[in-house]
């Protein structure tokens, strides 16, 4: 029997003091207070107690909210990211953070810049961009972030995923389930390709293949019997990945 192996999850962080973030200075600054530091832009989070509104009370001179909170919470990671996502960020320190390039962060930015043109000339870039080097807003660093992320994932997806097979025209001898065979459905049927120059159609996946007498019979994904003809009858097939 596989034994489950569980592993240890990290601590949640007590304190603002024990979260860790690439370019970020977090200390204490008193008894009941955490200075949380980027590029020269800094916020404070605040140790209210037992408040039931949160514990930590995350302050942010960037923050647009009634008396510059960013957020109330009991967590502390999400006090010191709350904060982050006000602040501004130079790109070298983004792209030090996500393992992006400068050039990305610059092109990404650059982008969202024609998109939030009406949030006026500062709502991306709050510097001039000089050698691939600049300063972006708090919401634009997060939102750069976001989509560069989103945009790794799926082209790493893409390249997972398999490449299909080009079409052959051939007889269905030796051919291995499951399969694609290529046509259209007509009424309720499939019929298939009969053009041997070219394919034609969209491919149905058949799951089953048998022969009955001198006719080859074929099964679909949803249950459906098909006629194939003789064993001699060609068709566009590609194997099924």
């Amino acid at each position: 029997m596989a034994r489950t192996i569980t592993r240890p999850q990290p601590e949640p962080a007590a304190t603002p003091g024990d979260v860790v973030r690439p370019g970020v200075t977090i200390r204490k600054d008193g008894r009941m207070q955490w200075t949380v530091e980027r590029d020269g832009h800094m916020g404070v989070i605040f140790d209210e107690g037992g408040m039931t509104r949160g514990r930590w009370a995350a302050w942010s001179p960037f923050a647009a909210t009634r008396h510059n909170i960013a957020v109330f919470t009991h967590n502390a990671e999400e006090a010191v990211d709350a904060i982050l996502a006000t602040l501004p960020a130079r790109v070298s320190t983004l792209a030090m953070a996500s393992g992006h390039t400068p050039a990305d962060i610059v092109d990404e930015a650059g982008n969202l810049a024609d998109e939030w043109a009406s949030q006026g000339p500062r709502a991306v870039f709050r510097t001039a961009v000089i050698a691939d080097e600049a300063e972006l807003s708090g919401p634009a660093a997060l939102a750069v972030l976001e989509a560069l992320a989103t945009r790794a994932a799926e082209e790493t997806a893409a390249e997972a995923a398999p490449v299909p097979a080009e079409p052959e025209w051939r007889t269905l001898k030796g051919v291995q389930v499951p399969f694609l065979l290529y046509g259209e459905e007509q009424g309720g049927r499939f019929t298939p390709a009969r053009d041997r120059k070219q394919v034609t159609g969209q491919p149905l996946r058949i799951v089953r293949l048998w022969t009955r007498g001198d006719i080859r019979h074929g099964e679909d994904e949803t249950g459906r019997e098909l006629y194939l003809w003789g064993a001699a009858t060609k068709y566009w097939t590609a194997p099924a990945r």
